[in-house]
């Protein structure tokens, strides 16, 4: 996960007698280990197998024997482990585990190289920009032929896993977490040994792209953030390659440095680092001569640009900080202020569905109580008022008012038909109405529960720390609480409809019964004592009984009104369930929510703070040095001017 190397100790004022001394000390213990290296991985394959069959042996006993370091991981440690102590100590981080496979290979006349690189592994976040290396694997040429291994990925898994505790109190008391254990699960895994190209490009990148082996290799920031082009080009890879031939790992990894700035426009760190790693094996203790004041000039360019490249770098990583955390308290304020407002919109729904239990029709509440009072025995009421008799057939009363009063109410009755015709419209209206309605209360139920069982999903997710996930969780509430208060706004106008349908409805029917009456008012003036009056009581009758009907048919949108309540009360029982469990829910995912937040910006802040340690080490280190090689070279050219007037 780290780059490949560390710088050595020579912070103190010694350093130049330090520097001597490490350097002495270092080539003497890479000579031994090189010896014992090669004794031993002799010892665990056998040299007259192909070059291939050797290289898998050595990343057989690598990834079977050696484990991952994971205190340094945690704490973002470096490492500066030789050959010799790697084996030794059985632990390394990936930078360990790829010199390691890289001095075994070598050892044994296999060409090989360990390869700085990006990865998106354990901690990655999507889309995230590369700033620097953070990973090492193989590259290693048997019989001819390239292969890739990653010895690290095949000596098992990093986890996460929550402690014991807060797994039972999630478990029991769903009390929320963040916090995991990262622990190491050692299974050796025999894929990670020549990783076809195309398995590969999917979540390693190199530092320097000439080590994919293609002169068309994928497009670094195409790897990064999926976007065009696929490709980039490097005619020259081979080229490249066969000039590292017989060079160190530290020459190795600043000419891919150099290549890498090119691909890669934000990654100075490396650039810098190269350098700075390079430095550590320069000889500051020679005297200046005049064949390496050159040399040593071009030593003070080369801390210029550590200077320079470090800064730069510096500059990114805070750009690059601030927007992180930007990013991130702007999701924290979208789940804050989503969170409100669906505990809000939940405490306004749980209002509107017991209002909705009322009858719908507001003010008109009130008649079907009216209409109620009217019905009861309306015929018998009406019938009461005429004089009981048999009479005979003939009609004995004034012909000319009779044949008046006969054609008003004739005139009178022929207005009915376009009534009715219009009630029968409005009730079918209402009918779709309230279909409507039921239609957008289990919609509305639909919703609610779909929106419950992603904020109860919502728990797992911060659990495993998938923040993209999380992301898209937090984007998916918002459309989800943006169809519920369509669904709400769409209720909203159906009832706003439904009420002005039934005033309508109302005073239609209203219409209708004066309409009757005015009937029967001169049925009435037409019945008069006469022994032939027969008729017009049953005419007056029937229209008696057509009356009765008008407030029957007026009765109607109440018969609807009350089945429509009647349909609503199953669904409103589910959505108050529904709503009340969501308010309880989007309570804890905010918890879980708030722990995961303040996990994620102090881990983040935790490395941002390391690498700026490292930054300032570097920094300090090569100013330092540059100085005091000024100062020698000041002070050489000084003396030779001084040479040359005393000369004179």
């Amino acid at each position: 996960m780290f780059s490949n190397f560390k710088p050595k100790n020579v912070t103190t004022r010694f350093f130049s007698f330090l520097a001597v001394f490490i350097a002495i000390f270092f080539s003497q213990k890479t000579a031994l280990s090189q010896s014992d290296v090669k004794l031993f991985t002799k010892s665990i394959t056998d040299t007259t197998k192909s070059q291939y069959e050797q290289a898998r042996d050595i990343y057989n006993w690598i990834t079977h024997t050696i484990s991952y370091d994971l205190k340094a991981f945690e704490k973002q440690e470096m490492s500066n482990l030789s050959v010799e102590e790697i084996m030794k100590k059985k632990k390394g981080i990936c930078s360990d585990f790829s010199r390691l496979y890289c001095a075994m290979c070598n050892s044994v006349g296999i060409e090989a190289y360990s390869i700085s690189g990006y990865v998106k592994g354990f901690g990655y976040v999507e889309r995230s920009p590369f700033l620097r290396t953070r990973h090492s694997w193989n590259v290693i040429n048997t019989d001819s032929t390239w292969i890739f291994a990653d010895a690290t990925w095949g000596s098992g898994k990093i986890m996460a896993k929550p402690a014991t505790i807060d797994m039972l109190k999630y478990y029991i008391l769903r009390m929320p977490y963040a916090n995991s254990k990262i622990y190491y699960l050692p299974i050796p895994d025999s894929t990670y040994f020549d990783i076809s190209l195309d398995s590969l490009a999917k979540t390693h990148y190199p530092l320097d792209p000439k080590w994919f082996f293609t002169k068309f290799p994928l497009n670094f920031y195409n790897f990064e953030s999926d976007s065009l082009p696929k490709t980039t080009t490097y005619l020259d890879y081979q080229t490249q390659i066969s000039g590292l031939k017989n060079k160190d790992e530290y020459s190795v990894y600043k000419l891919d440095a150099i290549n890498g700035i090119k691909y890669n426009a934000h990654n100075y760190f490396d650039l810098a680092y190269s350098y700075y790693l390079f430095s550590q094996t320069y000889d500051l203790e020679r005297s200046i001569r005049e064949n390496n004041l050159s040399q040593y000039e071009g030593y003070c360019n080369d801390f210029d640009l550590i200077n320079k490249s470090i800064m730069r770098y510096k500059a990114i990583t805070d750009s690059v900080y601030k927007q992180r955390t930007s990013s991130l308290k702007k999701l924290a304020g979208d789940q804050k202020r989503l969170s409100g407002k669906i505990q809000s919109k939940a405490k306004a729904a749980e209002r509107s569905y017991r209002s909705d239990q009322k009858v719908l029709l507001g003010k008109n509440s009130t008649y079907k109580t009216k209409l109620s009072a009217m019905t009861i025995n309306v015929g018998r009421a009406e019938l009461k008022k005429i004089p009981g008799g048999t009479y005979s057939d003939s009609i004995g009363i004034n012909k000319t008012e009779f044949a008046l009063l006969s054609t008003q109410a004739d005139e009178l009755h022929s207005q009915e038909e376009p009534i009715l015709f219009s009630l029968d419209s409005l009730l079918k209206e209402v009918d779709r109405q309230m279909l409507n309605g039921v239609s957008l209360d289990d919609t509305i139920d639909k919703k609610n529960q779909k929106l419950n069982k992603n904020i109860i999903e919502y728990y797992d997710m911060v659990l495993t720390g998938q923040e993209p996930i999380i992301c898209k969780y937090v984007d998916t509430l918002k459309t989800i609480h943006s169809e519920i208060l369509t669904s709400f706004g769409q209720k909203k106008i159906m009832k706003s409809e439904m009420q002005e349908t039934s005033k309508v409805y109302n005073k239609k029917t209203a219409d209708l019964q004066k309409l009757l009456n005015q009937e029967m008012a001169l049925y009435k003036k037409s019945i008069k004592p006469s022994p032939n009056r027969d008729s017009l009581i049953a005419i007056h009758n029937a229209a008696v009984n057509r009356l009765i009907e008008s407030y029957k048919n007026s009765m109607k949108l109440m018969q609807r009104i009350s089945n429509y309540t009647t349909d609503q009360k199953e669904l409103n029982k589910q959505n108050l369930t529904e709503i009340k469990t969501q308010r309880k829910n989007i309570k804890k995912a905010s918890a879980f929510f708030t722990k995961w937040y303040n996990s994620i910006t102090e881990s983040e802040k935790f490395v941002y703070e390391k690498d700026k340690e490292l930054i300032k080490t570097i920094q300090s280190e090569s100013m330092r040095n540059k100085k005091m090689l000024q100062m020698k070279i000041d002070k050489y050219k000084q003396e030779i001017e001084k040479a040359k007037v005393e000369k004179k």
